[in-house]
């Protein structure tokens, strides 16, 4: 079903630092439920947040904090998505104790790390839409609802 899926906005085409850039996953062909993951990799690790906005579609942002080349895995139910990875410049200025050392390197204000200047993020969001229940996870935070009710799950 991976290939029903469609991907679209301004943040996969580029992006600033420090702020959320939005791209748009279309589900609606794909069933009642389903696993959209999001991996991000670049100088910097970035949040990643996910606003099902109950009409098949997913609004996915991220949050770069050093400027750089970023590549977007989206994958659907563990299946690459057509179009993935995408190559996003993201532009804009990095925190003073961030900034990127000639190497390749990140500096700190206790000198030059020894680890390279590339991070690896992920995150998954996960629907059932069941006339009984509804199951929403969105990264570390999950809500059920069901018969009226409505339940939180804290992370583990």
């Amino acid at each position: 079903m991976a290939y029903k899926v469609n991907i679209s906005g301004k943040g996969l085409a580029g992006g600033q630092t420090n702020r959320y850039n939005d791209f748009v996953v279309d589900v609606s062909e794909c069933g009642d439920d389903g696993k959209i993951s999001t991996e991000i990799e670049g100088p910097s690790r970035v949040q990643i947040k996910y606003v099902d906005n109950n009409d098949g579609t997913v609004r996915v942002s991220y949050k770069p904090l050093i400027p750089g080349d970023y590549t977007i895995n989206v994958k659907f139910n563990t299946y690459l998505v057509y179009g993935s990875p995408y190559r996003v410049k993201v532009r804009g200025c990095a925190p003073i104790g961030l900034m990127k050392y000639g190497n390749g390197q990140v500096r700190n204000s206790l000198g030059v790390s020894p680890k390279p200047a590339l991070f690896s993020t992920s995150s998954d969001f996960l629907w059932f839409k069941k006339p009984w229940v509804n199951f929403t996870l969105n990264g570390s935070e999950a809500e059920v609802r069901g018969n009226g009710r409505k339940a939180c799950i804290e992370s583990i």
